[in-house]
């Protein structure tokens, strides 16, 4: 199933080759770049204007996002050119074409979504699609009507369901397919009928998919290239197979001799978004016949006369057999996983030659002599280059169309579906153990996955869950699989409450929702991560909940042996079901290419500074204030003394003073914006030492983190650092007094063994063993009687 390991193998390594390649590339050019601004900054650090302030930090800033080329710094500079650069050099137009849509075709799309009941015999399948509309122009109905129909010459029984159908399918449903992944038009597979196999089809969003969470609540999953159906095993241990859409080779086929076009096409639509193409085809010289289809290409600066407004799916035929060449443009997000556009096959099928700004995909497909470019340069030189009258292009089309006609159309991929639904309608569903998480905070913060890396390998599939479970619970229950619940951070459940009834009512509701998950034989598990939340309103109603999560779950995790004393004067952990497994390293987790002279370059640092970091949500009980009362007075002692203070900032009354105290403290860096993962490197390597000046805290992900870059801790004698943080690999205190002592040591940090020891100490206990042993607690769990553990 989706295609042998060999395959898989050599794609990996050819993969991996080519990553290692742009990364050394990358590297060498922000070497170079690094060098060039240290001689700039040189300079400017004798300047005063550099003494005044540090205005350099903006440029720096924006330097190093370019370097890494910021997504954001990217639109930025397209549209700052595409603003100024002059219409692209005009030297010929498009001829008028005339237009014919298959009317024919047209008819026999409109019959297949008129039917709505299965009355013969054969397998039968719904298939959910954005709209029954054909006038609508979307992708996934076209699809879905392309392999639907090939399914049905072969013996099927298909219906469409557009959204108000989605949940009510046709009495008899065997098959039901999702393709969507949108995020207002998604399939949720809790809905749908338990009596039927479900299947999602990955065709495209493939990260949006892997998020979302719901793939394991599926029986199958199809996926349209390796790198997605690599994607896709990552979060599902179910069947899965390699299905990329196709071409309905009865509408698109060849109606002109390919000799003799000369015509250039797109049918790339534009919906006020600046597409990758139009920007390229706004630098190029247009001297070729161009004509432009697709919804709102008129509002393109300097394309307008090229535009020939929306055409009909049923006539796109008709454009591409009067096509020499037809330019594809993959976006983004399916370059990445090389999900091919039907534009490519169905231009192909019709005798026309794509010309596309990605290669991905295209040599599994068998397609890799598909002309590619990346710059404008390239694209004028393909264009030329194909439309010589050397005849070329024809034998390169005929070729490639071959491929097409014999390994890429809807019959073919309706004999991978058919073989694909029936192993799963005869075969056994996946029996892992549902391993439900609530909340799922993965955006911001990694370690639920770090505590799962290893769920496969133990038989547990992860999804994230909302705060009511007992829907999923019920599904695994119905399907003979096991569910664990398991409940991180209690915030989100008080969190949205307006009142003290309104926080009651929700403590109570999600109490009982407990209760019926271990009703249906689900499990309970917390994880302790902090005494209570650190902006709690009900502080009361809090307890209450914690008390009565502890009293039902079957296993509490805590971090550090003595979490159940820290957290006694609140609420009671059982011994007999409370476990500890620590918070494992961050090391391998994040990027540590940057060394210390780089880092400092980039924060505008002194090799002679002694820098100390604050990083991390910028929130009152980070205890920041109190660490600028410290600071400000070893700062008045020792004018090398650096303190960058940097993360996302909350939202909470005292912020501006806050800010305004950093930004008039000169030994002060503040950065009050979240840090992307690639920069953590940045703030750690240029540090010598990292504060965590908390006055609230139980666990601590940060004490890991600037361990993992091997830097030691100035922490709080709190919580589970008390016993963590050693004289090997940090300083502690505690109070106001301690704080300006052990700031004062962060001198002796630099030329310590504190780092070395810090980074071992990271490295003794990476996540990986954590999740190993996590998850050996919860087998065990699922090994035991619910009676066991009550």
């Amino acid at each position: 199933m989706g295609g042998t390991g060999n395959d898989d193998s050599v794609a990996a390594v050819e993969a991996l080759r080519n990553q290692l390649q742009r990364v050394r590339h990358e590297r060498d050019a922000a070497r170079r770049r690094a060098e060039e601004a240290e001689q700039r900054l040189e300079a400017v650090y004798a300047t005063p204007t550099w003494r005044i302030g540090r205005t350099i930090m903006r440029p720096v800033r924006l330097a190093r996002a370019l370097a890494r080329r910021s997504a954001r710094v990217r639109r930025l500079v397209a549209r700052l050119r595409h603003r100024d650069a002059p219409s692209p050099a005009i030297g010929a137009r498009a001829p008028s074409l005339a237009v014919e849509p298959d009317d024919e075709l047209r008819s026999e799309y409109a019959r297949a979504l008129g039917v709505r009941a299965f009355t013969g015999a054969g397998p039968r399948l719904s298939i959910a699609v954005s709209t029954t509309d054909l006038a609508a122009g979307r992708g996934d109905l076209f699809t879905a009507l392309g392999l639907g129909r090939a399914l049905t010459q072969a013996g099927w029984q298909v219906v469409y369901l557009g959204p108000k159908q989605w949940y009510d399918p046709p009495d008899g449903t065997q098959v039901y397919l999702a393709l969507l992944a949108e995020r207002d038009l998604a399939t949720d597979p809790l809905l749908l009928p338990g009596d039927c196999v479900r299947v999602a089809w990955v065709r495209n969003l493939t990260e949006r998919w892997v998020a979302s969470g719901k793939l394991p609540l599926y029986d199958g999953v199809l996926a349209s290239s390796r790198a997605t159906l690599r994607a896709v095993r990552r979060v599902y241990s179910g069947p899965v197979e390699q299905l990329p859409i196709g071409v309905d080779e009865r509408l698109f086929h060849q109606m002109r001799p390919v000799a003799g076009r000369q015509l250039v096409v797109s049918t790339v639509n534009g919906f006020n978004k600046q597409r990758g193409l139009f920007a390229t085809l706004s630098a190029v010289t247009v001297d070729f016949p161009l004509a432009l289809y697709g919804h709102r290409n008129e509002e393109v600066p300097g394309l307008a006369p090229f535009a020939r407004g929306p055409v009909d799916f049923f006539a796109l035929p008709s454009v591409y057999n009067q096509a020499a060449l037809v330019l594809d443009d993959q976006q983004a997000s399916n370059r990445e996983y090389g999900n091919v556009n039907s534009r490519v096959f169905e231009s192909l099928a019709c005798g026309a030659l794509p010309v596309s700004n990605s290669a991905s995909g295209l040599r599994e497909l068998g397609l890799s002599a598909v002309p590619t470019y990346e710059t404008p340069q390239q694209l004028s030189a393909l264009v030329a280059e194909q439309l010589a009258p050397d005849g070329m292009r024809e034998a390169l089309v005929a070729e490639l169309r071959d491929v097409v006609l014999r390994e890429h159309t809807y019959r073919r991929r309706a004999e991978t579906f058919d073989a694909f639904a029936r192993g799963l309608l005869d075969g056994p569903s996946d029996t892992t153990t549902l391993l439900g998480f609530f909340p799922d905070y993965r955006s911001t913060n990694p370690y639920q996955d770090m505590l799962y890396a290893r769920a496969a390998d133990t038989g547990f599939t992860p999804l994230p869950v909302s705060a009511e479970p007992l829907p999923v619970a019920e599904h695994a229950a119905w399907r003979g699989r096991g569910f664990v619940y398991h409940v991180h951070w209690t915030a989100p459940v008080l969190g949205p409450a307006q009142t003290r009834r309104a926080a009651e009512q929700r403590c109570d509701r999600f109490l009982a929702d407990l209760d019926a998950v271990r009703s249906c034989g689900g499990r309970v598990v917390w994880t302790v991560h902090n005494v209570l939340p650190h902006e709690c309103t009900y502080p009361d109603v809090e307890r209450r909940l914690r008390a009565g999560l502890a009293e039902r779950a079957d296993l509490v995790h805590v971090m550090c042996a003595e979490t159940p004393d820290i957290v006694a004067s609140h609420y009671e952990l059982p011994a007999d079901r409370t476990h500890v497994v620590p918070h494992g390293s961050y090391v391998d987790v994040y990027p540590n290419i940057v060394d210390e002279r780089q880092a400092r370059l980039e924060l505008g640092l002194k090799p002679e500074h002694v820098v100390l970091l604050c990083l991390g949500g910028i929130r009152p009980y980070k205890g920041i204030g109190e660490l600028l009362d410290a600071f400000e007075i070893v700062a008045r002692e020792r004018a090398e003394y650096r303190l960058v203070v940097a993360g996302r900032p909350g939202r909470f009354r005292e912020l501006e003073a806050l800010r305004r105290r950093c930004d008039a403290q000169p030994q002060v860096i503040p950065y009050f914006e979240p840090v992307d993962d690639v920069d953590l490197q940045v703030f750690f390597n240029a540090a010598d030492g990292v504060v965590l000046p908390h006055k609230q805290v139980l666990n601590s992900g940060a004490l890991q983190l600037a361990w993992s870059f091997g830097r030691p801790v100035i922490a709080p004698r709190r919580g589970c650092l008390t016993g963590q943080v050693t004289p090997d690999v940090g300083v502690t205190f505690e109070g106001h007094t301690d704080l300006v002592a052990a700031l004062r040591q962060a001198v002796d940090l630099r030329s310590s063994s504190a780092p070395t020891a810090a980074f071992r100490r990271a490295a003794e206990y990476p996540f990986t063993a954590m999740s190993q042993e996590f998850l050996a607690q919860l087998a065990s769990l699922r090994a035991s009687t619910p009676q066991e553990v009550q």
